[in-house]
């Protein structure tokens, strides 16, 4: 992934790039820059793999030139399970790639999807029933008593439906609420309730003011 998003791969424009030569054409379309989104998606056998079970639409026909601005937007189409399998895909479309470059082998798309397939579900079932080989990132996010004399203000937004609800909770030191504050509008007009919203959340944070000493902690609540 670190390697795609940084276009480290060496395809032919890359490596033409590095040696000052004019050889950047696609090998196997004839495209004047095989470029690292050209070789994972637009040429015409990676184009057939990636459509061969489905995938469409922005994932496809995107005009993105940049791999990485190409995988963020792919991000925001699918989920964490449908992008894990994604990456696969790709990786063995580029191994299929250096096979016909340098061995001039080049496999069904259907057989390069379904080894695909293959090892993300050996893949899960790995993490199921050994440790994992890459360990979830844990986080352990807890709520800190605070120091005699200080104040923690909480804040906290939603959007249920048409109405947006945020609050601000102040507690002191022991845990005891000080004081609190909150608003409910109905969308009607954006531009205006955000800016009846912002002007608000400044009335709340005014009292800060007439304290010696304030620091702001957002928090995780994931």
């Amino acid at each position: 992934m670190w390697q795609l998003g940084h276009e480290l791969l060496p395809t032919k424009d890359k490596i033409s790039s590095i040696h000052q030569t004019n050889d950047r054409e696609c090998f196997k379309c004839s495209e004047k820059r095989e470029t690292l989104i050209h070789a994972l998606k637009d040429c015409l056998n990676a184009k057939v793999i990636l459509t061969i079970r489905g995938l469409y639409g922005r994932i496809i026909n995107s005009e993105l030139s940049s791999c990485i601005d190409w995988l963020e937007e792919v991000m925001r189409i699918l989920d964490k399970k449908a992008m894990t399998d994604f990456i696969t895909i790709l990786w063995n479309n580029w191994n299929n790639r250096n096979n016909m470059l340098f061995r001039g082998n080049e496999e069904a798309a259907w057989v390069i999807w379904e080894r695909a397939k293959s090892l993300s579900k050996e893949f899960r079932i790995h993490n199921m029933i050994n440790r994992p080989i890459l360990p979830p990132h844990m986080v352990d996010n807890k709520w800190e008593k605070l120091p005699t004399n200080k104040v923690k203000i909480n804040f906290d937004a939603a959007i249920i439906n048409d109405k947006i609800r945020f609050g601000v909770l102040a507690r002191d030191s022991k845990g005891f609420v000080i004081d609190c504050a909150s608003l409910a509008n109905r969308i009607r007009n954006q531009r205006v309730d955000i800016t009846i919203m912002g002007h608000c959340i400044n009335d709340l944070f005014k009292p800060k003011d007439m304290l010696n000493n304030v620091e702001f902690m957002w928090v995780n609540h994931n």
